[in-house]
């Protein structure tokens, strides 16, 4: 691959786990450029990984680069297509957003070019390795910008590919914000465990190390209902815990949180296209 083959462009939390991951998996890590404002950002990560060329344009850090990664917030994103879109139609560069919410129109009429574009949707996981990234190309997209696109985020977990834009707003509700559903499950049943007579200390170490050997278990051994089955007795304190969650409707709760997070994803598209003349 040559040299200065991916850059990114703003340096926060996404761009230095996924520069992290690449670095871990032997990525030729001068090969990578990183943009941005905040001249803080830009020293953190030399300090990590003194090979990345670093910028304070957008335009010196995406020339010659194959592939560009959009680290930026929604509302950034506009200006950063007009400042770059140019030049990525002419390297024949394809454009990756996690931006939530911007969709491939949305990038096609701010960059005013015809370029390859891949959605993403990542979760914070990345950041330990542990990710899960949905991604969705445009048909100008290559084969070959998907490959680089998935050995980016595979380098900080798992990927699936997306058959139509529209599913990344189930992806956005599900995966991208479920880490935030999943710690406010834990804090719950740590406090619930607190007031039930358990110190604070005992009541986190059981409930984290419960679920993260609970989710390891599931990824290994498969179909959940089966799991269930294997720790439930009948007449048992697990069949007994389970019925009060049956009884409170957890699908149902299950169901009311993803709709709500995709009702905002959708709303936050469509105000976005409003706004965009």
């Amino acid at each position: 691959m040559k040299k200065l083959s991916i850059a990114f462009v703003g340096g926060g939390h996404l761009a230095r786990s996924l520069l992290g991951g690449l670095a871990a998996h032997g990525f030729d890590m001068s090969a990578v450029c990183v943009s941005d404002c905040d001249i803080s950002q830009l020293a953190e990560i030399k300090q990590h990984w003194p090979e990345v060329q670093t910028y304070d344009s957008n335009l010196q850090a995406v020339t010659n680069a194959i592939l560009v990664l959009a680290c930026v917030k929604p509302n950034e994103m506009r200006a950063v297509c007009a400042d770059i879109g140019e030049l990525l139609a002419k390297q024949s560069c394809v454009l990756v957003s996690p931006a939530a919410g911007v969709t491939i129109d949305l990038l096609d009429g701010w960059t005013q070019s015809r370029l390859a574009i891949i959605r993403c949707m990542p979760n914070t996981p990345v950041a330990v390795g542990c990710g899960m990234t949905a991604l969705y190309a445009n048909a100008r997209a290559s084969d070959e910008h998907k490959k680089i696109a998935n050995r980016v985020f595979e380098a900080v977990g798992t990927t699936i590919w997306l058959e139509n834009e529209a599913q990344i707003h189930l992806v956005t509700a599900l995966s991208g914000s479920g880490p935030a559903y999943f710690f406010r499950f834990l804090t719950a049943f740590e406090q619930a465990a607190c007031e039930l007579g358990c110190p604070p200390h005992t009541a986190k170490i059981l409930a984290l190390n419960t679920f993260s050997g609970a989710a390891k278990l599931a990824f290994e051994h498969g179909d959940p209902s089966t799991l269930i089955e294997q720790v439930s007795s009948k007449g048992g304190t697990t069949e007994c815990g389970l019925q009060a969650l049956e009884q409170a409707d957890i699908t149902q709760i299950a169901k009311a949180v993803l709709t709500a997070a995709v009702d905002r994803s959708v709303e936050i598209s469509d105000t976005l296209a409003k706004q965009s003349p």
